[in-house]
């Protein structure tokens, strides 16, 4: 909130009448209510994972992600489609008017077909068909058709028994597995910038307080040595040094505002409908440190965690495996064993000629098995090779990714200790070169120190405050790409 200067508002003495306030007290007081109030409800105190709550509810492109997911999860389930019932039919009113021998053949003929069948995952084939026909046969009178018949298939040889649906799944449920991952690890790297600009942004607003410190440090200095050149103590020179320290100091402060801006701005791109102007960062929060398996996209699980995009790597390997399994076994003999049973009758109206369809006697069964093979082996051995050449690829690329997983990771923790052993070491220097400039300021006002000596030690102290504050929020982005990282390897 900012503060309320004696230019924006100027205060009136508060008359008091009758142990009240008068009314121009009350305006005064609302008018101060008014300017101030809307200031004081914008400052929100947000912590990184405040941030990252309302890039959940806000960003756009974390929303588009979880609708990724779920659509990948709906796009999969759903090619089990094939093995669904299947209804096919057919309504039809022909008239054959063609030149032919006998003219008693040109005919009109209304028919109904319809058929249900169904795949099943074992190989298995099943169908009901059923069919009516009226044919007007002129001179002659109608004649209906009624029949049916049910049919069962078994696959033995290609697909024998859902061989080739079992592959399919199997490949499935491992392209499941590595388009999730993948899009969980866009969702992660998109956390991660978000704290990374966070950071960024606490670094600046921290280093934007040292500056102005030094701004109010330096004029100090300046005046001081202003008397000095006034009383003859010192010279004018040490007067333009002292103007040039605040004048850099200012210059400085320049700059880290609109750096603040330009991180502003940033967040604006990665969180719609919000006014970073109005957030509080939490300062302190820099100096926190955080476990890295509380970072984790899933800490379930003992084993080293391994990076998103290299289980991701390791499931494709797996589908190009099932792919490959399943492009042979496509390309075997077709070999179906089957059996069907239908009935069917003949009559001028139609329920009789359905009766007569009920009927055993009108039956038709038969029994055998369906061949085929594609002859060209060669063009066969091609598809074989390419599929198995393409799950060789596949594995050999998960398994590069899953050795830079591990280094990653093991480089990820030294990056983290040798950044808090120099955070150890610079908040110490920091500590020693306050006190030395301290220390310095005294000599000085004793006149025992030149001011050139005083400004090198305060543009040492204050470069030692932004070295320590520029450490920890290296640090804390360190912890962060923790994020894209995850114990749980047999997937989401």
């Amino acid at each position: 909130m900012k503060a309320l200067s004696s230019q924006q508002v100027e205060i009136q003495p508060i008359e008091t009448r009758r142990g009240g306030l008068s009314l121009t007290s009350l305006l005064l007081l609302s008018g101060l209510i008014a300017i101030a109030g809307p200031q004081m409800a914008e400052a929100q105190v947000l912590s990184v994972e405040d941030v990252i709550s309302l890039a959940r509810q806000n960003s756009e492109t974390l929303q588009a992600n979880e609708k990724t997911i779920e659509a990948i999860t709906s796009e999969i389930s759903g090619r089990d489609l094939a093995l669904s019932w299947r209804l096919d039919a057919e309504v039809a009113d022909a008239r054959d008017q063609r030149d032919t021998l006998t003219p008693t053949q040109r005919f009109r003929t209304k028919l109904i077909d319809a058929s249900l069948s169904k795949l099943f995952s074992t190989g298995t084939q099943l169908g009901l068909s059923v069919g009516s026909e009226v044919t007007d046969l002129g001179a002659t009178g109608e004649r209906n058709i009624g029949e049916w018949e049910l049919k069962l298939s078994q696959s033995l040889w290609r697909d024998g028994f859902g061989r080739s649906t079992s592959l399919r799944r199997e490949a499935e449920r491992a392209e499941l597995q590595s388009r999730t991952l993948t899009t969980l690890f866009q969702r992660q790297n998109l956390l991660v910038e978000l704290e990374s600009a966070y950071w960024d942004l606490a670094l600046a607003l921290r280093e934007e307080e040292i500056r102005q410190g030094n701004i109010e440090k330096s004029e100090q200095v300046e005046r001081w040595t202003r008397d000095r050149v006034r009383r003859s103590v010192a010279e004018s020179a040490d007067l333009l040094q002292a103007q040039a320290l605040t004048s850099n100091r200012q210059l400085e402060l320049i700059s880290v505002r609109n750096r603040i801006e330009s991180l502003r701005n940033r967040f604006r791109q990665l969180i719609p409908n919000q006014n970073p102007e109005a957030w509080k960062i939490d300062l302190k929060s820099m100096e926190v440190i955080r476990p890295l398996d509380s970072l984790l996209a899933s800490s379930s699980g003992t084993s080293i965690p391994f990076r998103l995009d290299s289980l991701s790597s390791r499931f494709l390997a797996e589908q190009a495996s099932a792919e490959a399994s399943r492009v042979d076994e496509n390309l075997q003999p077709k070999l179906d064993a089957y059996v069907s049973h239908g009935q069917n009758g003949r009559d001028e109206r139609f329920g009789a000629a359905w009766d007569r369809a009920r009927d055993p006697e009108f039956s038709s069964t038969r029994i055998g098995v369906l061949f085929s093979m594609d002859l060209d082996s060669g063009l066969k051995e091609d598809q074989r090779r390419a599929a198995r050449l393409n799950a060789e690829s596949r594995s050999l690329e998960a398994r590069a990714q899953e050795r830079l997983s591990i280094v990653g990771w093991s480089d990820l923790n030294r990056e983290i200790d040798s950044l808090k052993k120099q955070a150890e070491e610079a908040n110490r220097l920091a500590d020693f070169q306050e006190r030395k400039v301290a220390a310095e300021r005294n000599r000085y006002r004793l006149g025992r120190t030149t001011v050139f000596q005083l400004i090198t030690f305060e543009i040492d102290a204050a470069n030692s405050k932004v070295e320590l504050a520029r450490i920890l929020s290296n640090l804390r982005k360190a912890e962060s790409r923790a994020r894209v990282f995850t114990r749980q390897q047999d997937g989401v």
